[in-house]
């Protein structure tokens, strides 16, 4: 894919699809395009896998991250909206993980590779008070916070879960980012 439907102030970039929303959130200092167009790429694939509206939402460096501000401006621009999976990388994830739970229409969450070690009784309020079917926390285990993957377990959520990517690091490639994604789109799809 060449480039977004439309994109607004350079902090979203929206391809139009279904009311499913995978809302993409970039890490610290991310852009909405990503390294050699990654999430372009990445959300023009899943538009044409699933059908699903893909947004990109840019996480510039001074901002605070607030996500509920964040879907009140893509309703505006948006016509309808079922549900979000929203997808969360390093800063992105650990937004994620404290305030998805702020939005009924978050149904699934995967968080990749967030900093567990910032805030985490944050961390673990916001995965407590999910209201989602699926929170799944995902770490590369050569990530500084993978030592610390073992603290999900004491979120007292039956929804939030962990997992590791054997040899990878903090930074995922287009391919592997792909791939994880599309994994967590697919679980608890008929059976899976």
């Amino acid at each position: 894919m060449e480039d977004f439907n439309q994109i607004i102030e350079d902090r979203f970039g929206i391809v139009y699809g279904s009311d499913t929303i995978i809302f993409i959130k970039t890490g610290r200092g991310g852009d909405i395009y990503g390294y050699d167009n990654k999430y372009v790429n990445i959300a023009g694939m899943l538009h044409d896998r699933y059908g699903y509206t893909c947004v990109v939402s840019a996480n510039p460096a001074d901002s605070k991250g607030n996500i509920s501000e964040e879907l009140e401006i893509l309703k505006q621009n948006i016509s309808a909206v079922k549900e979000i999976l929203y997808i969360g990388i390093s800063n992105g994830a650990l937004l994620g993980a404290q305030q998805c739970w702020k939005s009924n229409l978050i149904t699934k969450a995967l968080l990749i590779n967030g900093a567990l070690m910032i805030n985490w009784p944050q961390t673990k309020e916001g995965g407590e008070k999910f209201k989602g079917k699926d929170m799944h926390f995902v770490y590369g285990e050569k990530d500084p916070s993978a030592r610390y993957a073992g603290l999900i377990d004491l979120i007292n959520n039956s929804v939030c879960r962990y997992s590791l990517m054997k040899d990878i690091g903090h930074r995922l490639d287009e391919k592997t980012l792909a791939e994880e994604i599309i994994k967590f789109i697919e679980y608890g799809k008929e059976g899976k």
